[in-house]
C-alpha cells in the first residue's frame, strides 16, 4: 500500500494531474487511494474543479461543433477526431 499511496501522491502533488489521479485510483482500487484523493480535492478545490469544468465545457464544445457542422451540411472532417 506505501508505494501506491506514494505514487498518487507524485501524481496529485508534483504532476497535479487530476485525471492521471482518477486512473490510478481505480486501476488499483484501494479504498486508501480514494480516499486520499477525496482529501484531495477537498484541500484543492480549485485545481480539481477547474480541470472537470474545462474538460466538460470542452466536450460541450465539441458537441456543438458536431450538430452545427452536420445541420448545415458541412463536413466535419479532419476536424474532429470523434
Amino acid at each position: 500500500m506505501g508505494n501506491t499511496k506514494e505514487a498518487l501522491q507524485l501524481i496529485t502533488n508534483e504532476l497535479g494531474d487530476v485525471n492521471q489521479a482518477i486512473e490510478f485510483c481505480k486501476e488499483h482500487n484501494e479504498r486508501e487511494l480514494w480516499e486520499d484523493l477525496i482529501t484531495y480535492s477537498i484541500d484543492k478545490p480549485s485545481q480539481c474543479v477547474s480541470k472537470a469544468v474545462r474538460d466538460v465545457y470542452l466536450t460541450a464544445l465539441l458537441f456543438l461543433f458536431i450538430i452545427l457542422t452536420r445541420s448545415v451540411g458541412v463536413s466535419v472532417g479532419s476536424f474532429c477526431p470523434v
